[in-house]
């Protein structure tokens, strides 16, 4: 197979890097600049994503360490704490 994979940073850093479709606070903006429905559809994507990953990995026996976590955001000053609210009700939108 020939495979390549375009990362927008280092490859293996952020996002691409971890076991979790956590982006950082991006709900907010989504529905804000593109509407509920294409962030939805951006969260759709991402959990689809995410279960193909595990399906090959299961299906074809792949050793890789493949761990399901939670991801926790936190806050350490009020105006974070706002945008983190922001975000939560604009993700369970």
């Amino acid at each position: 197979m020939k495979v390549t994979l375009i990362d927008a940073g280092e490859i293996l850093n952020g996002t691409t890097g971890r076991d979790t479709p956590q982006h950082g606070l991006i709900y907010d903006q989504l529905i804000t600049e593109h509407g509920e429905e294409k962030a939805k559809l951006y969260y759709e994507a991402n959990a689809d994503g995410m279960k193909l990953i595990k399906d090959l990995v299961e299906e074809h026996s792949i050793e890789c360490n493949l761990t399901a976590m939670d991801t926790y955001i936190h806050a350490n000053t009020d105006e974070y704490k706002s945008k983190i609210q922001k975000e939560l009700k604009a993700y369970r939108n």
